[in-house]
């Protein structure tokens, strides 16, 4: 995944929505690359009144950018989270764009909590990205998470539209070179039309559509989704960090949280904390039950961490 968004943070004041504006946006969560006829059919409205509601939406920094998430390196670099507890006195608005002009930080958040910063990074070399880190600002400590793996549910914001079933599998997808140059151009815009696609790489459109296919069938290609201000739209990002112990524990809890509408990214992660889940809620009293849930069905959580989400800003 990449944040590709102007910055954003909570405390905007949550916007009045019309119901066939709450369809599009919900409809748009749950397929970024759904055609225009496809969603004019779905609403129904015309293809221009839809296409003047994303220009509206967008204007109005209630809908931003599409997404491609994948299952697969298309980087060929690691993913990790680098989790930081900041001095006093660094600026969120301020220090965001610094940390970005940094090779290989794609996402800067700020949370609510003891970890107060976390980086989205595609790197190599961990440790000396670490360093340009350590020259711009001091940091009191840090925890290092590298993902292994990823799940999204597309979260369930607008009921106007029925919630997207998403099961849970476990696969390892092979892609070729092909493949990797069509997923690169998607990352960057997940929206490109096949002809654009096709065009850019000198392949025939069916060829390009059959791969396209083909790899959301193998898992390659998890899920195209749109980014939404959540904020504006009367929800709250809440992080979770997991301590699971044993393998089928941990399968059982990424199983038992996507069953949630709430639910948006699943990362399990190759460490000691070994689990992050992301969930977008309208109050307290969901995550409540939701942990309670968890708690009382899954076994092997040795521990927990909470984090409310203040700010994000990515390229």
């Amino acid at each position: 995944m990449r944040f590709i968004l102007k910055e954003i943070e909570a405390g905007n004041e949550k916007v009045k929505i019309s119901v066939k504006d709450k369809k599009l946006i919900q409809l748009l969560i749950q397929d970024g690359r759904a055609s225009i006829s496809e969603l004019s059919k779905k609403i129904g409205i015309s293809k221009p009144a839809v296409v003047q509601k994303i220009k509206s939406l967008q204007d109005k920094n209630i809908l931003l950018s599409p997404v491609l998430y994948s299952n697969v390196k298309i980087e060929d670099k690691p993913t990790y989270f680098i989790q930081i507890s900041t001095g006093l006195g660094y600026n969120t608005k301020e220090n965001a764009s610094e940390l970005l002009s940094i090779e290989g930080i794609a996402g800067v958040l700020w949370w609510n909590g003891e970890y107060n910063l976390s980086l989205l990074v595609f790197t190599e070399n961990i440790q000396e990205l670490i360093e340009k880190i350590e020259k711009k600002f001091e940091i009191k400590k840090y925890r290092l998470l590298r993902a292994v793996n990823n799940w999204f549910h597309p979260p369930y914001v607008f009921s106007d539209v029925p919630d997207k079933d998403i099961g849970f599998s476990k696969n390892n997808p092979k892609i070729d070179e092909l493949d990797r140059k069509i997923l690169k151009i998607l990352y960057d815009d997940s929206r490109k039309s096949i002809l654009e696609i096709s065009s850019e790489l000198k392949s025939a459109p069916i060829t390009i559509k059959k791969r396209i296919v083909e790899m959301k069938k193998s898992g390659a290609i998890i899920s195209f989704s749109n980014y939404i201000n959540f904020w504006a739209c009367g929800r709250e990002v809440i992080s979770i960090l997991m301590q699971i112990k044993g393998r089928s524990n941990l399968d059982n809890t990424i199983k038992k949280f996507l069953s949630f509408p709430q639910t948006g990214n699943i990362w399990e992660l190759e460490d000691e904390w070994n689990l992050n889940v992301i969930l977008w809620v309208s109050n307290q009293k969901e995550v409540n039950d939701i942990l309670e849930k968890i708690n009382r069905e899954i076994k092997g959580i040795t521990n927990s961490e909470v984090y409310v989400l203040a700010s994000l800003k990515g390229k």
